[in-house]
């Protein structure tokens, strides 16, 4: 047979205090009863019986006798469990209602964030942003690179690194040098200048996974860099850049 605690202890879980619960318990078992009986038989303290009780009033589970002393007597069992099952899947709807409202509000975030744009500036910046990006590349990075960028000595390094990691690698250049030096673990697209070879191009560009491009160049002696990842501005960009490479060699 369970005990009053075991019982009270279930009662909780919809919603009742732990004293609202112990004084419920007992008062069925009492059938009505006195603060005093209430709190001999339940273990509740009797300065909190009546603060419990009144609650379990406006609550709709007990009803008071204004006698002297008062008296207090619960309603039934199946109408106590009815109103504790209402009770019950009223606070799961709202709660589901309320988790949904914190996701829908995440997810609008999220669809805001995915439109992000950023600008770095400096050499030390668009290193780290460049060294974050090949870092965090799990399937295949692709890089067009000249010899004259001022990164080249530090994408030869983290390139070979993530080739031995298993990561494919394709580099894009003009440039022999650059060819001959990176072929050892890469895929090298010799990139046929041609018709724009005037206009200013990038001096190193990125693409990671097919979801993030970086594109860099020197402006006003200053390295700078605009990158982006899972936005519709990348997909762009990755589909213009790889549409210009030839296959690799």
């Amino acid at each position: 047979m369970p005990t009053q605690s075991e019982t009270a202890e279930l009662l909780e879980w919809f919603g009742l205090s732990s004293y609202e619960a112990s004084v419920f318990v007992a008062l069925q078992r009492l059938g009505r009863g006195t603060a005093k009986e209430i709190a001999n038989l339940s273990g509740v303290p009797r300065s909190q019986i009546y603060g419990a009780a009144d609650s379990l009033q406006e609550q709709g589970l007990v009803e008071v006798q204004q006698s002297n002393p008062r008296t207090y007597r619960p309603i039934a069992v199946d109408e106590a469990i009815d109103q504790l099952k209402q009770r019950y899947e009223r606070r799961t709807a709202d709660a589901e209602q309320q988790l949904k409202q914190i996701r829908n509000e995440r997810r609008s975030r999220e669809e805001e964030q995915k439109e992000d744009v950023w600008t770095v500036s400096g050499a030390a910046a668009v290193t780290s942003r460049i060294a974050k990006i090949v870092s965090d590349t799990e399937e295949q990075l692709v890089v067009g690179i000249d010899e004259d960028s001022p990164l080249f000595e530090q994408l030869e390094t983290q390139l070979a690194e993530k080739s031995e990691q298993g990561v494919e690698i394709i580099v894009v250049t003009e440039s022999e040098t650059v060819a001959e030096r990176f072929e050892p673990f890469a895929s090298v697209v010799r990139h046929r200048k041609g018709v724009g070879a005037d206009v200013p191009r990038p001096q190193h560009v990125l693409i990671a996974d097919d979801e993030t491009i970086l594109l860099g160049v020197q402006a006003n002696e200053e390295e700078t860099a605009i990158w982006s990842s899972g936005t519709n501005f990348a997909k762009v960009l990755i589909q213009l850049a790889r549409s210009g490479m030839d296959q690799p060699s």
